[in-house]
Parts: C-alpha cells; structure tokens; sequence
C-alpha cells in the first residue's frame, strides 16, 4: 500500500504498487470501485471541488473521476519516473528522474511550461531558429531572442521498458530548415555496464509542428541530412546491438544505407567472413554520399578505413589508431580526415596520407562527445566537449588552433554559411558566436 486518501463523501481511496487504485466502503469493507495502472502507483492527491483524484503511475499522472475511479485524462511527457506531485487551484505541477518540472492545465492535459537545463539542441541554417530539449519528450522551438514558437511532442523511443533509459539524443535542421530530424538511444542496464537496445529517429514539420514520421531502427546517437535534404544519414559510435550507421530517405523513410552486420558485445551477429563485424567511428557527407569510418569489430588496434555507405568498398586505409576511438570525421569535400584521441590530434588527406600531428590536442574522451563539425565549406572544424572545456576552432588543412572561446561550453555547429558558430551549456544555455577572419 503506497497511499490512502478519504474522498469526499467518506469513502476511502487506496493506491498500491501492484498498479490498483481501490475505492472502498468504511463500514463494510466493501470495494466499490477499480482502477488498473501497469506503471504503479507512486503518490495520489484529491483535486479541489470533487473534480477527481491526481494519480502519478511511472512516468505519467492520471486524473480518475468520483465515484467510479473512470480515467479522464492523462497528464504524459516526462521520460523517467515523476518523483512529485502538487495543485494549487487549476494547476498541476510535476517533477520527474528525467531532471524536468512541469506545468499543466488541469482542464487540458498538455503542459504549457517545462523548466530545466537545455540537454540537446540544434540551430537552423539561418540560426533564427532554435530545436531545444530539457530531457523530456519533447522539443521547443524557439527564435533567436528565445521566444517560443511551438512545441514538438513524442520524442521518445516507442518500445522504451520501464528497466530502459535514455541513453543519446541529438536534433537536426534540414538545409532548407523546413524539417527537424531528432534520434533518441535507449539502452538498458546490466550490472556493471549499459548497451544500446532500441533507436530511433523522427521527422517534424519545423512550421507546422507536426510529426511526419517515426523511422524505428535509426541510429539516433548523432543525425545529419544530406546536402540536397533528400537524405538523413543516422550515426551511433557506442557498442550495441543496433547497426552503426543508417541512410535513410526523407520522403518515405526507405533504408538506402547500412553496415553489412552492428556491432554486439557478445559477438553473436558474427555471421562469416563474407559479413565482418565493424565499430563506426564516424560518418560524414561528401556531396550526396556518405563516407564512414569504420574499425573490424576485433580486438587490439584494427586498422580504420575510410568506405563508401552504399556499396561498402574501401576508399582509404588510415592504418592502426587508438583503440578506444578516436572521434573522426571527414571533411564536406573528402579531401581531409580528422581524428581526436588520447594520443592527440592527426591530419589527413583524402588519399590516406598522414599530414600533421598535434600531440598536445588530446581529448580525455573522444569516443563518447559525438562528430567532429566541420564548416560548410570545409576549412574549418571543431568538436563537442563533454568536459566543457572551451572549445577550440582548427584549420581543416593544417589541424592548428584558429582560436579559442573564452566560455566554457560545447560546440553545436555552424550556421549562416559557416560565419558563425552555436554553443550549448548548462548555465548559459545556446549562444551564437561570431567567427572573425584571422589578422
């Protein structure tokens, strides 16, 4: 038993864990109503007027109507446990695991105000429109002053179990910013270590607000479309049991790209010779194709290749790198690959050729911050930084530092035709930044 309340007419109102609200006859015993909820029952409170009783069940609040315990609405958006519940005349408010507070409407339903620190973000092309989430399901569009446009719901994988969580999110703008892409990782938990378990990826309509379509199986870890907008390309770089990387048309969701076999931890979708196992470090556009960076899924120092997405052949061999990475990436016009790990940053040419290598430009943990960004027009690039550290703007030719930002903060992207860059904090939140040419 988690909860007892009297209802107003002296009846009393039960709410267990196994998922039952009852209500019952005092004198009698006498159960006189039933209410099932496969989440459980974490915490009940009665609304003013005999408008009902509020119900928090896992991630969701139900509101049950007096006397007969029938569901009226459904309060849904927050993607881990509701920790809290209070009223206060018409107004719900929630807290969640999934580190948001919430504001409903009692006679709506939706909420009409999330507060929480910005997890994932994207900035149209333009960079007068802002994709925010705060780690619940859904997205908020705002303008560049941050004044909200609309709300974007159902970002949340579809078959997530009450053991999963969230694992990655990342959002997109199509070039012409008509479109949002978003992906979201669930993983689940073992005892020592988590795996991915379910992706998937999503279209909305950035004007209308509406969804277009979910695309299951998406690698969501990072999502990029095509220079032509026709395509969405969909990267994950963690181990798991989903395929590294997806291709995907934006008009009917068709897969026209993935790897021969994904990588699992146990190794069970080794299939033979003819379809190796492969870890992807990393997929960029060159034009309307996509090149990945790819290691064999064995143990050691593999060697990483740069391959063709759709027809799987290997265009340049990079030799043996660090084995827990490195994060890469290749330039919009394949003539350079960039790399990033514990033993520093290295150059390449489109061919292959080793050009330049910057020991002292280490990153702790490449592996898990995501893409190298590179401008639009390939000279520049930078990279997300989980570690907040400021990030750095390198030349794409030679790989040294053009400067630095004086914040703490993780890199975006860049937008207005790679004259600027968009950052994200947890303090701050997005800002744009003016890059200045070099004097």
């Amino acid at each position: 038993m988690l909860g007892l309340v009297f209802a107003p007419d002296g009846s009393l109102i039960s709410g267990a864990n196994d998922g039952t609200v009852k209500r019952w006859e005092v004198a009698s015993g006498r159960r006189l109503a039933l209410a099932l909820l496969p989440g459980g029952v974490q915490a009940m409170t009665l609304l003013p007027d005999a408008q009902g009783l509020l119900v928090t069940s896992s991630m969701k609040v139900v509101q049950l109507r007096l006397p007969d315990l029938q569901e009226v609405r459904r309060f849904s958006g927050h993607v881990g446990q509701i920790t809290s519940l209070a009223t206060s005349g018409n107004t719900v408010w929630t807290s969640s695991q999934d580190g948001t507070t919430k504001r409903w409407k009692l006679q709506s339903g939706p909420e009409e105000a999330t507060f929480g620190r910005v997890k994932v973000a994207a900035v149209s092309p333009d960079g007068q429109t802002f994709a925010l989430n705060l780690g619940d399901s859904t997205v908020r569009l705002t303008d560049a002053k941050g004044n909200a446009l609309r709300t974007l719901r159902g970002f949340v994988s579809p078959s997530k179990k009450a053991w999963e969580h969230i694992g990655a999110r990342s959002l997109a703008f199509s070039p012409d910013g008509k479109t949002l892409a978003g992906g979201v990782v669930s993983k689940f938990r073992m005892t020592m270590e988590s795996y991915t378990s379910d992706t998937t990826g999503y279209l909305w309509d950035v004007k209308t607000g509406q969804a277009l379509r979910a695309l299951p199986g998406l690698p969501g870890e990072a999502v990029t479309f095509s220079p032509d907008g026709e395509q969405l390309l969909g990267v994950s770089t963690q181990d798991g049991s989903v395929p590294g990387y997806q291709v995907r048309r934006v008009s009917d969701g068709a897969v026209l790209a993935k790897p021969c076999a994904p990588f699992t931890p146990d190794r069970s979708n080794l299939v033979g010779p003819s379809c190796p196992v492969e870890r992807v470090r990393g997929a960029s556009w060159v034009g309307q194709r996509v090149r990945v960076l790819s290691m064999p899924g064995d143990a050691g120092r593999p060697a990483t290749s740069v391959k063709d997405a759709v027809t799987g052949k290997v265009l340049t061999s990079l030799g043996k790198l660090w084995q827990n990475g490195p994060a890469m990436g290749i330039s919009p016009d394949g003539t350079r690959v960039v790399s990033l790990a514990r033993n520093g940053l290295r150059v390449w040419s489109g061919g292959g050729q080793l050009l330049k290598t910057w020991p002292d430009i280490l990153d702790a943990l490449p592996y898990n911050n995501g893409p190298l960004l590179f401008s639009p027009d390939g000279q520049r690039f930078t990279y997300p930084d989980q570690t907040l550290n400021p990030p750095k703007l390198h030349s794409a030719l030679t790989g040294e530092v053009l400067g630095t930002l004086n914040q703490k903060t993780s890199a975006l992207g860049f937008v207005q035709r790679g004259q600027a860059l968009v950052t994200l904090s947890p303090d701050r939140g997005v800002q744009l930044w003016r890059i200045r040419a070099a004097k």
